[in-house]
């Protein structure tokens, strides 16, 4: 059974794998993400990021059945993220594939999660900062055992946790 969680989150639509020049979040409120999740408004008034390390982890609550988690460990050239970040070097691209740099995964309420090493991946593209909060948008396809989950199309603001 192939599973569709499409995101239209604020302003931008777009496809799995959008790049930074497509990339546009909008203002969203601090800390918030909306989307359509199977045909269902979604919305979490609570994504948040924290650092462990030099790695980056977006996450929310249970939230009208889902659950999202993104880690974010190196951009494109191999850089970690955190040293992007710190020197301001927006945008910064993160490929949400096993073995790149990051991986994202999506908790329903109930049965398994779906994740991005398991799928055909996408992107995590940071934006930049506002007031300490993290502007970006997020596309990317991942994998359970029932098949198929897609996020596209998503942007956020993610205040710090």
């Amino acid at each position: 059974m192939k599973q569709l969680l499409t995101v239209f989150l604020f302003a931008c639509a777009g496809e799995k794998g959008d790049t930074a020049s497509t990339c546009q979040p909008g203002s969203p409120d601090a800390g918030t993400i909306s989307a359509t999740v199977d045909g269902a408004d979604w919305s979490a008034a609570d994504l948040t990021y924290l650092w462990a390390g030099e790695s980056l982890q977006l996450t929310t609550s249970v939230s009208s059945g889902w659950r999202l988690s993104v880690v974010a460990q190196s951009a494109g050239g191999g850089e970690p993220i955190s040293q992007i970040i710190d020197a301001g070097a927006f945008p910064a691209e993160v490929r949400l594939e096993a073995g790149k740099g990051g991986f994202a995964v999506l908790y329903p309420e109930s049965g398994p999660s779906a994740s991005t090493n398991n799928g055909d991946g996408g992107l995590l593209v940071i934006t930049g900062e506002v007031d300490g909060d993290l502007l970006g948008c997020l596309d990317f396809g991942a994998a359970d055992d029932a098949g198929e989950v897609d996020l596209v199309g998503g942007v956020f603001r993610a205040s710090p946790g």
